[in-house]
């Protein structure tokens, strides 16, 4: 397995919701609102490490459109 490291945080949520319409950067549907989002390691763009209450987790970041 992979070993994911943060590189630079990204920022941070601005919303959550479920509207796919007003969908915009920074908002998402599972993470909340505050909740930091970093770079990884890794070459790939939608891989993030999220920071939620200290635990880190790592989430493929979801286009829409």
């Amino acid at each position: 397995m992979k070993c994911y490291r943060y590189r630079r945080k990204i920022g941070e949520i601005i919303k959550t919701t479920n509207s796919s319409e007003k969908f915009k950067d920074f908002y998402a549907t599972k993470l909340e609102s505050g909740t930091e989002i970093f770079s990884t390691n890794d070459k790939n763009i939608y891989t993030i490490i999220a920071d939620i209450n200290g635990q880190q987790i790592l989430y493929t970041v979801l286009l829409e459109g």
